[in-house]
Protein backbone atom coordinates (compact mmCIF):
# COMPACT_ATOMS: atom_id res chain seq x y z
CA UNK A 1 0.00 0.00 0.00
CA UNK A 2 1.46 3.34 -1.08
CA UNK A 3 1.57 6.10 1.53
CA UNK A 4 -0.01 9.41 0.63
CA UNK A 5 1.67 12.81 0.93
CA UNK A 6 -0.27 13.38 4.17
CA UNK A 7 1.89 10.83 6.02
CA UNK A 8 4.97 10.89 3.79
CA UNK A 9 8.38 10.97 5.51
CA UNK A 10 9.61 13.69 3.14
CA UNK A 11 7.31 16.41 4.51
CA UNK A 12 9.15 19.73 4.87
CA UNK A 13 9.91 20.34 8.53
CA UNK A 14 8.39 23.62 9.70
CA UNK A 15 6.69 24.88 12.83
CA UNK A 16 3.45 25.37 10.92
CA UNK A 17 2.80 21.59 10.89
CA UNK A 18 4.54 20.67 14.14
CA UNK A 19 2.79 19.03 17.08
CA UNK A 20 4.22 21.66 19.43
CA UNK A 21 3.13 24.68 17.37
CA UNK A 22 -0.18 26.53 17.28
CA UNK A 23 -1.01 29.15 14.66
CA UNK A 24 -1.38 32.55 16.35
CA UNK A 25 -1.57 35.08 13.53
CA UNK A 26 -0.92 34.89 9.81
CA UNK A 27 2.86 35.13 10.26
CA UNK A 28 3.37 33.72 13.76
CA UNK A 29 3.29 30.31 15.43
CA UNK A 30 3.27 29.82 19.19
CA UNK A 31 5.64 26.98 20.03
CA UNK A 32 5.19 25.17 23.34
CA UNK A 33 8.98 24.99 23.67
CA UNK A 34 10.34 28.22 22.13
CA UNK A 35 7.51 30.77 22.26
CA UNK A 36 6.64 32.88 19.21
CA UNK A 37 8.43 31.67 16.06
CA UNK A 38 8.17 32.04 12.28
CA UNK A 39 5.88 29.42 10.61
CA UNK A 40 8.64 28.11 8.31
CA UNK A 41 11.28 27.72 11.02
CA UNK A 42 12.08 24.35 12.60
CA UNK A 43 13.96 22.90 15.56
CA UNK A 44 15.25 19.49 16.69
CA UNK A 45 12.00 18.72 18.55
CA UNK A 46 9.90 18.73 15.36
CA UNK A 47 7.06 16.18 15.34
CA UNK A 48 4.75 16.15 12.32
CA UNK A 49 1.04 16.67 13.05
CA UNK A 50 -1.15 15.89 10.01
CA UNK A 51 -4.13 17.63 11.63
CA UNK A 52 -2.26 20.97 11.55
CA UNK A 53 -1.61 20.73 7.82
CA UNK A 54 -3.60 23.16 5.66
CA UNK A 55 -4.25 21.55 2.25
CA UNK A 56 -3.90 23.68 -0.88
CA UNK A 57 -7.09 25.12 -2.36
CA UNK A 58 -8.44 23.16 -5.37
CA UNK A 59 -8.27 24.77 -8.79
CA UNK A 60 -11.73 25.92 -9.93
CA UNK A 61 -12.97 24.14 -13.04
CA UNK A 62 -13.92 27.38 -14.77
CA UNK A 63 -10.32 28.59 -14.85
CA UNK A 64 -9.14 25.37 -16.51
CA UNK A 65 -10.88 26.27 -19.79
CA UNK A 66 -13.33 23.36 -19.90
CA UNK A 67 -16.42 23.57 -22.09
CA UNK A 68 -19.75 21.73 -21.87
CA UNK A 69 -18.59 19.39 -24.67
CA UNK A 70 -15.72 18.17 -22.48
CA UNK A 71 -18.26 16.52 -20.17
CA UNK A 72 -20.36 14.72 -22.81
CA UNK A 73 -19.89 11.17 -24.03
CA UNK A 74 -18.92 10.68 -27.66
CA UNK A 75 -19.46 7.67 -29.90
CA UNK A 76 -22.86 6.68 -28.52
CA UNK A 77 -24.84 8.53 -31.15
CA UNK A 78 -28.25 7.10 -31.94
CA UNK A 79 -28.92 5.97 -35.51
CA UNK A 80 -32.20 6.65 -37.25
CA UNK A 81 -34.00 3.45 -38.32
CA UNK A 82 -35.40 4.59 -41.68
Amino acid sequence: MKMTKLFDKSIDKMCLVCRHGTMALEDEVICARYGIVHPTSCCRKFEYDPISRIPPKPVPLNSAGFTKEDFTLKGGEEKDNE
